[in-house]
């Protein structure tokens, strides 16, 4: 649950290499319960973004994502680049930690990208309701990139993610 608390979000002029900025913090989650929890708790604040998204915008992009795997829509990829993901990367974006400075292009801007102007109460409340229809049941059909995936191999793909959001936003 989001409060008044002081943040600090600094509209910066430039987008930040997120491949080396400093000051992310090391983030492990072992469940999705953990996601939340974490988020609600720097949510009430204070706490600062050292990367180019708020916090809203970060709750707001897990949220999409989980809904994406959720139900089943995939965003295209060009056939090269998917088979390159399963060979070379599908395990290392499992097993973690993903790393930082992937630029989304395309479709995948326009569906995972969220808004300068997301308010954090609602984007914790759609991470909440999100995390909720996640834990019912993680997907059972193919991830749109990296092919086959087991509930487990699922579970942890979203947690390495939000752990590489999450570790952009400090708490103070």
């Amino acid at each position: 649950m989001a409060s008044t608390a002081t943040t600090t979000v600094v509209k910066k002029e430039e987008e930040v290499d997120t491949r080396r900025v400093p000051g992310r913090r090391d983030v492990h989650y072992r469940t999705m319960h953990d996601v939340l929890d974490d988020v609600e708790r720097i949510a009430a604040g204070p706490y600062r973004t050292v990367g180019n998204w708020s916090l809203a915008q970060i709750c707001a992009h897990l949220s999409k994502g989980l809904n994406l795997a959720l139900d089943g829509n995939s965003i295209p990829t060009p056939w090269p680049i998917r088979i390159a993901a399963r060979l070379f990367f599908k395990r290392r974006l499992i097993e973690g930690p993903m790393p930082a400075g992937f630029k989304l292009k395309g479709t995948a801007v326009r569906t995972l990208v969220p808004r300068d102007d997301t308010e954090l109460a609602t984007a914790v409340g759609a991470l909440r309701e999100s995390i909720a229809r996640w834990q019912k049941g993680a997907p059972t059909h193919p991830h749109f990139m990296l092919g086959p995936m087991t509930p487990a191999q699922w579970d942890s793909l979203q947690l390495r993610h939000a752990e590489l959001h999450m570790s952009f936003v400090q708490p103070e």
